[in-house]
């Protein structure tokens, strides 16, 4: 369960911009290289978009580098504010997830969800239609599909008001 007050500053300063994100590890299971392969291929079709990287691990040295793909590396929880206040979006395709708190967060920042069916907190968080959308755990085409509808659906606002309540619906207190 994540501390949903932890999150309140990034719900109040929400001012999202074009830009998707992605916080993780870099490590094969967590798909951030269909992630990478997904949004390079939406790139000319969106040339304001940028999909923010946030983590560090094995594969960072892989690291598919574009234009439009800002790595940032490993990032205190303390300063993660401003990439979740201004993102559109957040991401978590990964390949299996048992639980998945950043779920959780992400969703008590405001965000609009993009999710894999193999993570867990997806029944609890993801309501697709309502605040996100779940595809298919290591289906590029399916994961390029959401990150397209996400980054040009007009109801981001009221998504990410939904991720909101569902992440306040579930706190360490209740």
């Amino acid at each position: 369960c994540a501390d949903v007050p932890a999150f309140d500053r990034a719900w109040e300063e929400r001012a999202p911009e074009q830009r998707l994100l992605y916080v993780g590890r870099y490590l094969p299971f967590k798909g951030v290289a269909e992630l990478w392969a997904a949004f390079a291929e939406l790139a000319d079709e969106f040339p304001g978009w940028t999909l923010d990287c946030i983590g560090a691990g094995d594969g960072w040295e892989d690291r598919f580098l574009h234009p439009q793909i800002q790595h940032h590396g490993f990032v205190q929880p303390a300063d993660l504010t401003p990439f979740l206040s201004r993102a559109a979006a957040a991401i978590v395709p990964s390949r299996r997830e048992p639980w998945g708190v950043v779920v959780h967060e992400h969703a008590a920042s405001g965000l609009p969800l993009i999710v894999s069916d193999a993570v867990g907190a997806a029944e609890q968080f993801v309501a697709p239609g309502r605040n996100g959308w779940v595809y298919p755990a290591g289906d590029r085409t399916a994961l390029k599909a959401a990150m397209r509808e996400a980054m040009t659906s007009a109801d981001r606002d009221a998504m990410g008001r939904a991720s909101r309540d569902l992440a306040c619906s579930w706190t360490p207190e209740k």
